[in-house]
């Protein structure tokens, strides 16, 4: 089982604005609550919920979608870091 490193700074993952995801995106983009056509990439952070893909739990989260690990299995943007 391949694992990420815990180690690493995922305060500044989770707290970045740019990452920040308002409740319109969330329902339009994410399609939360859509059963797996919902945002694999949509994490819970403290500040409400974040979008992940680009960072380094990217390939990890891919990884899970491959394998069937994960329900939600959308990849429905380029990320919010990507959204101007």
């Amino acid at each position: 089982m391949k694992c990420i490193d815990t180690r690493g700074n995922w305060d500044e993952i989770f707290t970045d604005k740019e990452r920040r995801i308002d409740s319109k995106i969330l329902d339009e983009v994410c399609k939360i609550d859509h059963g797996n056509e919902t945002c694999r990439y949509i994490v819970s952070g403290r500040d409400g919920f974040v979008c992940v893909k680009g960072s380094e739990l990217h390939s990890f989260i891919d990884g899970k979608v491959e394998k069937g690990d994960m329900f939600a299995q959308g990849d429905n943007c380029d990320g919010m870091k990507n959204r101007k």
